[in-house]
């Protein structure tokens, strides 16, 4: 756990969502704390604090966790090299992470995601 102070706007923000909100945010957040603590101690600090890209969504579905994402794409002349990631990254894609032999495997999944074609 960090030591450092809750942030006060952030706690002014979560006040004011409706319960049916604060739901959605204590599953998004229960997901990132269950995925931060299946990555080993290296990989989870690099994970959380990169700024390649900023997850909107985030939810487990047979046995892997997945994560609707944006992303920088690396071009300094690019829209998404600047700003908040939230606002300015390329589209949302989803990915996959999961371990396999001690080891944090991702993969790429695209704008669908896998339980949206289950339903076929």
């Amino acid at each position: 756990m960090s030591s450092k102070p809750f942030p006060a706007r952030l706690r002014l923000t979560l006040t004011k969502l409706s319960l049916p909100e604060k739901q959605a945010v204590y599953e998004w957040l229960g997901a990132q704390i269950d995925l931060e603590r299946s990555l080993p101690e290296d990989q989870s600090t690099a994970h959380s604090k990169g700024s390649a890209s900023a997850i909107v969504e985030s939810r487990t579905h047979d046995g892997k966790t997945y994560q609707f994402e944006k992303r920088r794409c690396g071009k300094a002349s690019c829209k998404c090299a600047i700003g908040d990631l939230q606002d300015m990254g390329h589209e949302p894609y989803w990915y996959a992470y999961w371990k396999e032999s001690g080891k944090l495997k991702s993969r790429y999944i695209g704008k669908r995601s896998p339980w949206a074609d289950s339903s076929k």
